[in-house]
C-alpha cells in the first residue's frame, strides 16, 4: 500500500468514525493488507497533523497512572475534502 493510499484510508476512517487513533487505523488497514507497518500509518498521521489536516480530539489512559495514552484525532473543519489527502507523503508538501 502506497502512502497516498494510506492518507486516503486515514481520511475515510476519520470521516466514517468521527475520530480515531493511529493504532485503530493501522488495525483496520492490516486486515486489508497484512504487509502494512504501524510506522507508515503513524508517520502519515504526523504529516497530516503538521499540515493542519487533523486536530487532537481526546486521549484515553491505557494504564492506571496514565503514563501510556491512546491519542485520538479528528479531521479539521473545512479540510474534509482537501486535495492534500491525495498527495500526502514523505516528500511532498501540500
Amino acid at each position: 500500500m502506497r502512502r497516498p493510499t494510506i492518507g486516503i484510508a486515514i481520511q475515510t476512517y476519520l470521516l466514517t468514525h468521527g475520530s480515531g487513533s493511529p493504532y485503530d487505523v493501522f488495525l483496520t488497514l492490516k486486515k486489508e493488507n497484512p504487509r502494512i507497518h504501524y510506522t507508515s500509518v503513524y508517520y502519515i498521521f504526523e504529516v497530516a497533523k503538521k499540515e493542519g489536516l487533523i486536530d487532537f480530539d481526546r486521549y484515553e489512559c491505557l494504564d492506571e497512572h496514565c503514563k501510556r495514552k491512546k491519542i485520538y484525532y479528528r479531521i479539521r473543519k473545512g479540510r474534509e475534502n482537501d486535495p492534500c489527502w491525495r498527495r500526502i507523503s514523505r516528500a511532498s508538501r501540500c
